[in-house]
Parts: C-alpha cells; structure tokens; sequence
C-alpha cells in the first residue's frame, strides 16, 4: 500500500476521531419539558379586605310588624343593595338576620320568625367624606320604611327630611299604622339608626 495513501486514511480515521471527540454529547435524559405556549405565569391575587363585623343593634321586643323576612331579605340582596345576610341570635335568644352593604358602610337587622318580623333596624354611616355611599345609605332608609310600613305614603319624604335633622338634633320619631319608626344618632361620627318595630304588646 503505497505510503501517502496510508497516510491519508490515518488522518481521515484522525479526523472524524477528533471530529466526534468535539461534538455535544447527547442528553440521555430527554429534553426538559417545555412550558406550554399558552401558560401564563401564576400572579398572586392579594385577598380581599374582610368587611368589619356588623355592630350590636338592640331591638325592643314587640308584637310583629306583619311583614315577612323573606321580602326583605329579597329587595336588599338585590341592585342597588346587594348586601350580603348571615344568620345570628340576638342577646335574648331571637333569631336574626343581618345583612351588610358591600362596602360595609350599612346594616340591616332583622329579628323574629321568617313569616313575620318583630322589628328591623338599619344602621347606615351617612359620613359627608363618602357621599356616594351617604347617598346608597339614604335610599336603603327610604326603602326599609316602605317595605316594613305597607302603604305609608310619606315614607320617602319623611325619612328624607329627618336625615340632617336627626344629625343636628339626636333623633326624630313617629308613629304609622301602630308601627313606631324611630331615627336616632350615633356617635362618634355620623351614624344614623332607622328603627321599625310593631306595635307593642
């Protein structure tokens, strides 16, 4: 075999030798699995702010105000309300039912057998920092006194005209079909409680 034809397949055997030695070695493991294309990194949504818990209202014991719980409990879940009830049993042993404003600014209690509430209070902070919701605050007054009082046609203004002067003085009263309606405030701040209880026994 002449000379330079060995030489030439030695350094071809050299070649693809070194060749080999410098190419990446293959991953016996497989290939890492890839994020799908549609994944979206994982964000944490920071919780919600718990609401606070609802204040104590006490409610005389009294005869029923002839309105079921259920009519009320429906108006405020709804728009523009949309509070939020929970169950509960009063200091006397009532059942009761509260509900809070999404923004935690107002209360509804309602104490008494689901077919026909004894009384029922909202306690609404009616601060002039938050109009807004001194203003949601207002028409909730407005519409528990006409859901617990049927018919009570001066309803809206009535509750209306004593917001302010509630305010300024302490409280305001009346009386509509037996039923007594009753506004007072709370301090410190500006709270106002509408109270409707029936007639007492």
């Amino acid at each position: 075999m002449p000379k330079n034809f060995r030489f030439i397949i030695y350094a071809t055997i050299l070649g693809l030798a070194l060749y080999a030695y410098f190419q990446p070695r293959p991953d016996l493991r497989g290939p890492a699995p890839s994020a799908p294309a549609d994944s979206a990194p994982v964000v944490a949504t920071p919780a919600a702010p718990a609401l606070p818990p609802p204040p104590e209202i006490s409610i005389p014991v009294t005869d029923r105000l002839g309105v079921r719980r259920e009519g009320l409990e429906t108006s405020f879940s709804q728009a523009p309300f949309k509070y939020a009830f929970q169950f509960a049993t009063d200091a006397e042993g009532r059942s009761q039912l509260t509900g809070t404003a999404p923004d935690g600014t107002a209360h509804l209690v309602m104490i008494g057998p689901p077919e026909a509430v004894t009384g029922a209070a909202l306690r609404a902070d009616m601060n002039d920092s938050n109009r807004l919701a001194q203003l949601k605050n207002a028409n909730a007054m407005v519409n528990l006194a006409k859901l617990a009082v049927p018919g009570w046609s001066e309803a809206t203004a009535w509750v209306t005209d004593n917001i302010q002067r509630t305010l300024a003085v302490g409280s305001a009263a009346t009386t509509v079909d037996g039923k007594d309606i009753t506004m007072t405030a709370r301090p410190p701040g500006k709270i106002l409680i509408l109270m409707i209880t029936g007639p007492k026994s």
